[in-house]
């Protein structure tokens, strides 16, 4: 299950780990049971909390937020989620033109008048600056936001929405909804292509061994990688 290399599997380490904890718990534990727990909590201490698990399972349309067990870890992946749609919007809410016209240049000639001519140049030549720069960081303030409050409707559509079943594809899912939910797709990118584990990995180096052998030492690289890539994905 957690070794598959053609679905997302990041996205089940909590779901199965919690359910690995809830079968321990509703059985009567042997001196085995009470290891695997141990074990658990040694090696993942504190996992729905890691956003890098948590993210993953929160985009995955089987589990959601039915993956967590704990509230307060619920909540802080679906703050970060948001906050990096956020940073990896499609379609991110338009910034408010500046106007910095507000201070009317015949005022400040009357009022530099007054003073030394060079001086009231520095002066409100720095100032105008000032003002248009905190000017500037308030709408971008306020442009995000906005921009997360769009966010967070559409993830909150997502998680209202039906479990997918086990036995179907979540790339299925994503691919029939990515213009339903462009910055969730978007997002579930990034992480339902990452293994859970590395056996797809050490089942690749198993096969290159076998291409590469002694009596194939004289292999170049690029053909010895082109041959490793085909025994991989041609389908059998």
């Amino acid at each position: 299950m957690m070794s598959a290399s053609r679905y997302p599997t990041l996205s089940m380490v909590i779901p199965v780990l919690n359910v690995l904890k809830h079968q321990m718990d509703e059985s009567e534990m042997d001196d085995f049971g009470k290891h695997v727990c141990e074990n658990i909590k040694e090696r993942w201490p504190n996992y729905e909390s890691n956003l890098d698990l948590a993210v993953p399972a929160l985009l995955d349309p089987r589990f959601k937020e039915y993956a967590f067990t704990d509230d307060e870890a619920k909540e802080l992946a679906v703050q970060a989620t948001v906050d990096m749609m956020c940073d990896n919007s499609v379609n991110p809410v338009e910034e408010p033109v500046l106007n910095n016209s507000f201070i009317n240049t015949s005022e400040l000639a009357s009022t530099g008048a007054e003073v030394a001519s060079t001086y009231s140049t520095n002066v409100w030549g720095i100032f105008k600056k000032m003002v248009a720069k905190r000017k500037e960081s308030s709408a971008e303030k306020d442009s995000r936001e906005l921009m997360k409050q769009n966010l967070q409707k559409e993830l909150s559509i997502f998680l209202n929405d039906d479990l997918l079943e086990p036995e179907k594809s979540p790339f299925d899912r994503w691919k029939n909804n990515r213009r339903k939910y462009p910055n969730i797709s978007r997002l579930a990118q990034i992480y339902r292509g990452i293994p859970a584990t590395s056996v797809s990995s050490e089942r690749l180096f198993s096969k290159a061994g076998l291409v590469i052998t002694n009596r194939r030492a004289c292999l170049e690289p690029n053909f010895a990688e082109q041959l490793v890539f085909l025994g991989h994905n041609l389908k059998q």
